[in-house]
């Protein structure tokens, strides 16, 4: 059947199945399978409105048949589950997930989305806990799902594995290798006293330094706002050097109007990558505090600010004693809820010990390969914040989007490097 054909006639179903007229739609969905046994949109309607319709016991054995004619079951299931999620119905993903038998994939793909239907529904401890079933047997599915080769079901495992309950902070739980001898933060000048200025942050290595720096600077200078900008640059080349010191040059000029910027320098081994890099923004943060005695706001370097931001830094200024700030997207993903993007570390004991918290959770982690690690800051942000929310609720945590209205999207614009970042991701 032509592309247009298909099309056409299940956009027809839909229409019924909207209408109430559901019988005709299943009919009409069949038919075109029949015709069109490889038409997976056909599959995946029909599947959907099975479950919806009280009906998730039948999936199973339309999973089955469609991975014998394609070999895609797996995928199927992942429509299935992630489009009932993404409708709203979280009580169906539940149901479906139960009726696959341990050994199949919509078993192990059934306890993740199972965990992303209790963050839906607010149940983050519940959901800790299907991510840590998940944890324990998603290695043994690796030959019936591709969770290490292929983009979207590696984003599933990533998400599924990283994130981890209270037991991650128990007194035997890993605390990971030290901090390598020349990773504790350098700076070439000593640190300018911010006085009432905010100190926005950015940690990047030498690629990403040189890449972004410069755009985000200007893009902080043009806010009129007066702040301290720091750039901690992990393993300086010469390219990034001769950076550092032009946009000193700027500063100390006035080009960059009431704008000061600080730089401080680390040396990470050889192995270190893209994921170490992501994560050094927390792990230098206690010493960037201890260098400023002021409020410390961290953000990606690969993004430009907006006017926005002024008014976000007031009003959370305003909201009063807060340790810890950052973006919940309303996301139920876990490694996606809490961005890493934009995130306030204030001067206070609870901010110390979330920090303390962040760092235990992400170096036992560090040594994992790309495909099993990367998106760890964030869900080291998505664990610790649960964790503190049930065991140490005297650590203080605000979303912005609540406490001001803005969005991420308000703030900041990403550059959305693409090829740039893949290049950081799997060649570091």
């Amino acid at each position: 059947m032509a592309a247009g054909d298909w099309e056409r006639t299940l956009s027809n179903a839909i229409e019924l199945e909207q209408a109430g007229r559901v019988a005709e739609a299943i009919d009409s969905t069949f038919r075109l399978i029949a015709t069109d046994p490889g038409c997976e949109p056909a599959w995946i309607f029909a599947a959907t409105t099975f479950c919806r319709q009280g009906c998730a016991t039948e999936v199973p054995a339309m999973v089955d048949r469609y991975h014998q004619l394609s070999g895609r079951g797996p995928v199927l299931i992942k429509e299935i589950m992630n489009g009932l999620l993404r409708e709203g119905w979280p009580q169906v993903v539940e149901a479906l997930a139960q009726t696959f038998p341990a050994g199949h994939a919509g078993h192990i793909l059934g306890l993740y989305y199972r965990g992303c239907a209790r963050m839906q529904a607010g149940d983050d401890q519940g959901a800790l806990a299907l991510f840590a079933r998940f944890r324990q047997d998603a290695d043994r599915y690796t030959g019936i799902i591709p969770f290490l080769s292929t983009p979207f079901f590696n984003v599933i495992y990533r998400q599924g594995t990283l994130v981890a309950d209270s037991t991650a902070f128990a007194a035997d739980a890993d605390p990971g290798p030290p901090a390598q001898p020349g990773e504790t933060p350098v700076w070439p000048a000593p640190a300018t006293v911010p006085g009432d200025r905010p100190v926005l942050a950015c940690a990047a290595n030498n690629l990403y330094f040189t890449q972004f720096a410069e755009g985000f600077t200007r893009s902080a200078a043009a806010l009129g706002l007066p702040a301290v900008l720091h750039f901690h640059v992990i393993n300086p080349d010469p390219p990034s050097r001769l950076l550092m010191a032009a946009l000193a040059a700027a500063a100390a000029s006035g080009r960059l109007g009431d704008v000061a910027i600080d730089f401080s320098t680390a040396e990470l081994p050889a192995g270190a990558g893209a994921t170490w890099f992501a994560c050094s923004r927390f792990l230098a943060a206690p010493a960037l505090l201890e260098a400023y005695r002021a409020p410390l706001w961290l953000f990606d370097v690969d993004l430009l600010l907006t006017e926005a931001l002024p008014t976000l830094i007031r009003q959370v200024r305003d909201h009063g004693r807060l340790d810890v700030g950052a973006f919940d997207t309303g996301r139920h993903e876990p490694a996606s809820r809490y961005s890493a993007a934009t995130v306030l570390l204030n001067i206070s004991p609870g901010t110390r010990r979330f920090l303390a918290l962040l760092a235990r959770f992400i170096r036992p982690r560090l040594a994992l390969p790309l495909n099993a690690n990367w998106m760890l800051d964030q869900a080291a942000l998505y664990s610790v914040i649960c964790h503190c929310r049930r065991s140490e609720p005297a650590i203080t945590f605000g979303d912005f989007r609540t406490l001001t209205g803005l969005t991420r999207d308000d703030v900041f614009v990403s550059l959305h490097p693409g090829g740039l970042k893949n290049a950081m991701r799997w060649n570091p």
